[in-house]
């Protein structure tokens, strides 16, 4: 959740490939990580009963939710 919709991060690494007989070169590899909108996911529904004499209380109606 940390980019925007569009905004990007570019990574870089770097690392030598050595093939066990003394021989070795560097390489890089870059990885592109680009932000999009996930649509907000519910696992099950928020459910409650209340009548009329009861006292006021609280309901989170998001408690079942998640922002993937």
């Amino acid at each position: 959740n940390a980019l925007a919709t569009g905004e990007s991060e570019v990574i870089t690494y770097s690392y030598e490939v050595e093939d066990g007989n003394g021989g070795s070169v560097a390489q890089t590899a870059t990885i592109t990580i680009t932000g999009s909108n996930d649509a907000p996911t519910v696992s099950s529904a928020v459910t409650s009963t209340a009548s009329e004499d009861d006292a006021a209380y609280s309901l989170d109606l998001l408690t079942n939710a998640s922002d993937a």
